[in-house]
């Protein structure tokens, strides 16, 4: 969990919305850390989604 955080702290950080939205895209497919990444995209960047 705490690596997504991280991950996407940086990702909004970078303002790249290309590479926001596949990180998004890749956690939805990704059962294990789905609530995590969703939080993390809300928090983050649900903005830009």
């Amino acid at each position: 969990k705490m690596i997504a955080f991280i991950v996407g702290t940086l990702l909004y950080r970078s303002n790249n919305h290309t590479f926001i939205t596949e990180y998004g895209k890749r956690c939805l497919f990704s059962f294990q850390s789905t609530l995590a990444c969703c939080i993390t995209i809300v928090l983050l960047g649900g903005q830009r989604l």
